[in-house]
């Protein structure tokens, strides 16, 4: 498996040849429909899934700092999810800290804090003159789902993840794949 590297954060071959493969398929299908999904299709392929992945580890090794510095707490668990409320397009994660039951822990996330921003692809891609719903959950769930959970996989061997006090985590992916939940285990 070939790598494409910047910086110190490692892009794995199989991984962008799979995005550029689903690309294709979307631009394809998008190809055929209204004016709006004719130009996101066109600016879709000027995207370089290679840039996408690196900013998102860029954005998550700044996220796990932020969390190092605001809290000397043990991480118990880490819930992200789409957020788009507001304007911006991206992933917002929220925290529970020193809490080590797991019937708990879900009852335990509050708020919620941006931790990818993923607009500087929106922004490209997704017409601002009209609501294009389709393409905008496509290149959601098909691309930028994919991009994450590599890019999430990556962030936690890296240094910033690694400085958190944690115990072994586990990753469960909701099955609507909006959603990232980390876990910490109980003692045995």
């Amino acid at each position: 498996m070939k790598v494409v590297r910047k910086n110190d954060i490692v892009t794995p071959e199989d991984l962008i040849t799979n995005l550029k493969t689903h690309t294709q398929q979307i631009v394809t299908e998008l190809g055929k429909g209204s004016e709006p999904a004719r130009k996101a299709a066109s600016a879709l392929t000027n995207i370089s899934w290679e840039e996408v992945f690196i900013e998102t580890v860029s954005q998550l090794d700044a996220h796990w700092k932020d969390f190092k510095t605001q809290t000397e707490e043990e991480l118990s668990g880490v819930l992200f999810f789409w957020n788009d409320l507001e304007g911006d397009v991206g992933l917002s994660s929220c925290f529970v800290t020193g809490n080590n039951d797991p019937k708990d822990l879900l009852n335990e996330f509050e708020g919620g804090e941006p931790a990818v921003d993923f607009d500087f692809v929106f922004s490209k891609v997704v017409p601002t003159e009209a609501c294009e719903e389709d393409i905008h959950s496509r290149v959601r769930n098909d691309l930028l789902d994919v991009v994450f959970e590599k890019a999430l996989s990556l962030s936690l061997s890296r240094s910033e993840f690694l400085k958190i006090k944690k115990q072994t985590l586990f990753i469960f992916i909701d099955p609507t794949h909006t959603m990232i939940i980390l876990q910490s285990s109980c003692s045995k």
